[in-house]
């Protein structure tokens, strides 16, 4: 299957619009490391849970839905695709764009993001 790919961390090597700007890849402009200059963590690690808390609070769930008379679903992701749930701010849309040929080769098409993809 086709699965779309962005690279954010271009150019990979120095690079100037007309003016003489230097062109700074998004990657870079977002500092994605997640720290601070001074090396303080930006964002909290991610602390997912276990098997055995999912277990417990499944446990407690289902007796709890038991006296109540419910029923308890669950339901697990594939996050293969996890990225493709996140859409990008308004505002930061045109940082996210791409021209590709069209279906005869013969003229360009120009596409935006609305959603993050792998690569990014």
């Amino acid at each position: 299957g086709w699965r779309r790919i962005c690279d954010d961390g271009a150019p990979r090597q120095p690079l100037f619009d007309a003016d003489g700007m230097p062109v700074i890849s998004l990657n870079d402009a977002s500092n994605i490391d997640g720290f601070d200059i001074d090396g303080t963590r930006r964002f909290p690690r991610d602390r997912k849970p276990t098997t055995t808390q999912l277990a417990t609070d499944l446990a407690v769930l289902a007796r709890c839905a038991h006296v109540l008379g419910e029923r308890v679903y669950g339901c697990t992701f594939d996050f293969a695709n996890f990225f493709y749930q996140f859409d990008f701010r308004g505002d930061e849309c045109w940082k996210i764009n791409f021209v590709s040929p069209d279906s005869s080769g013969s003229a360009l098409r120009f596409h935006t993001e609305l959603s993050m993809s792998m690569g990014l």
